[in-house]
């Protein structure tokens, strides 16, 4: 597999699990707003409703017992309660949701429709003594539907805080799957570095090593291979460049070697002992008994440096003789061109002392 592949793979992964992790953060924030406005319209309209059941049931109440100690009142008041309440008793149906809530409002509406006939009985029969029937007769009857319609009210009160623990509960799981995947991705983030650096940047740190150690001379360094990847092919190259390098340097120190060993033989045929040196200064062979050999070099080197290099420059003659200092024997030194007239050296010359 390519270093490229890896690489793709690698991140292709880590932004799949990204979009897994924002995709479902996005799921679980809808589903929760939305559950959670479900729920508070759901159960905020039931407690509402039986709120104004108690409301409406209060007033016709008092309307009862107005009507009862001034028969004169019209019983408009009343029946306007009694359409309230009928009202909130079909809102608080239409939003149950329990069977327990439905079985709460059948049995309200049984007893509220007993609460109105004993009411339209006692107002009907008019009695001498209308406080104490309605206390015997009326309010049992009310008490009944009124505590019916407060446990409603506490049920729908105990289902809005069942389902804001059912809301934290499913928040707390999205919570911790949430958290679970973004401990996934760090985990895989790390991996992936941990994998990056040891499959690139330790790679090209040791190619790096290897380039630098070449240039300062350890030519015998190479760049280690353990992957048939890019890098790997670069580091074959880079080995392969080096050894081409060394077969190079090998020949060319083999030829260098064969013309020196040339321009000796060539210089033993000279008459008298000499040396050839560069053109600036720097022997090249050399048939000079060893006790003169460093003097005369030495001495035909400063020769160079001082003067040598400006007659070369104002085209003096070739060959001149001269005493070099240090050197007792007499010495010339002449040009050494090419048949094309370049200038390639210089010829030392001197007789043993």
């Amino acid at each position: 597999m390519t270093l490229r592949t890896r690489l793709l793979l690698g991140y292709g992964y880590l932004i799949a699990l990204v979009i897994v992790v924002a995709g479902t953060a996005a799921v679980g924030f809808f589903n929760l707003s939305g559950g959670l406005e479900r729920v508070l319209e759901s159960n905020v309209e039931s407690v509402r409703a039986s709120t104004e059941m108690l409301e409406s049931l209060e007033r016709q109440d008092s309307a009862t017992l107005t009507l009862l100690i001034q028969p004169e009142v019209t019983g408009e008041s009343l029946e306007e309660s009694n359409r309230a309440f009928q009202t909130s008793l079909e809102t608080a149906r239409s939003k149950a949701s329990t069977s327990r809530e439905r079985e709460l409002l059948d049995t309200i509406e049984r007893r509220y429709q007993t609460y109105r006939q004993q009411r339209a009985q006692l107002l009907e029969a008019q009695p001498d003594n209308p406080l104490l029937a309605y206390e015997n007769q009326t309010f049992p009857a009310f008490r009944d539907v009124k505590t019916k319609v407060l446990e409603l009210l506490d049920h729908s009160y105990q289902k809005m805080v069942d389902a804001e623990q059912r809301v934290r509960s499913r928040a707390t799981e999205y919570g911790a799957w949430l958290g679970f995947l973004v401990a996934i991705a760090l985990l895989s983030l790390i991996f992936l570095t941990r994998g990056l650096r040891r499959l690139v940047l330790d790679r090209l740190t040791d190619l790096q090593t290897v380039a630098a150690d070449v240039a300062r001379g350890e030519t015998q360094r190479r760049v280690q291979v353990e992957r048939r990847d890019e890098l790997g092919l670069v580091g074959e190259q880079f080995n392969e460049a080096l050894d081409r390098q060394m077969e190079l340097r090998s020949r060319m120190q083999g030829r260098l070697n064969e013309h020196d060993q040339l321009v000796a033989g060539l210089l033993h045929h000279q008459e008298g002992p000499c040396a050839l040196l560069a053109l600036d200064g720097e022997p090249i062979a050399s048939t000079l008994p060893d006790d003169v050999h460093q003097s005369v070099i030495s001495a035909a080197r400063a020769w160079i440096d001082q003067q040598g290099r400006d007659s070369v420059s104002q085209g003096e003659v070739d060959e001149l003789e001269m005493e070099l200092e240090g050197v007792e024997a007499p010495c010339s030194i002449e040009l050494v061109q090419t048949p094309g007239g370049r200038l390639v050296g210089w010829m030392v010359s001197t007789e043993s002392a």
